[in-house]
């Protein structure tokens, strides 16, 4: 199983990484916990403590963004609570199992979505990468948020 620190190490070494780096604050993780309705596992909170989101070459991981952060350019929107509303308002009508107890943690531009899966019907807080073709396929799944981390292309 891998450990957050080596997911965080590993991640530190990704090209033209881009993040608010140790800025968030404890009340931005509980208003996003908020809108989860659950606790975000600890591997997650950690992540968005020392990143908030993180974005680098040809990917991202949605956390706690401020759009109105003058930091960043306005075509960035990286917040789990925003990408997790749009994905559900697009697919209102054949929502994926999981997708009210998920956040959207990333997708992949073709219509797939990486989520963190919060529920208590699952023993363990997982990653999954979920696609929509006629009915939804999960296409991978991670044990934990450090695994998925870990296996991100960087």
């Amino acid at each position: 199983m891998i450990d957050i620190s080596t997911a965080l190490a590993k991640l530190a070494l990704a090209p033209e990484l881009d993040d608010y780096g140790s800025t968030v604050l404890e009340s931005q993780i509980d208003l996003l916990q908020s809108f989860a309705e659950a606790i975000l596992p600890d591997d997650y909170k950690l992540f968005l403590t020392r990143h908030g989101f993180a974005f680098w070459v040809g990917y991202a991981i949605y956390g706690i963004y401020d759009d109105a952060d003058a930091r960043f350019p306005k075509s960035y929107n990286f917040s789990a609570q925003t990408q997790t509303v749009r994905a559900r308002l697009m697919h209102s009508a054949n929502h994926y199992p999981f997708f009210l107890c998920s956040l959207v943690i990333g997708n992949d531009e073709t219509g797939g979505y990486y989520l963190l899966v919060i529920s208590e019907d699952l023993p363990d807080h997982s990653v999954v990468w979920v696609a929509f073709d006629d009915d939804w396929v999960v296409t991978e799944k991670w044990q934990s948020f450090a695994a998925y981390l870990y296996e991100a292309p960087m």
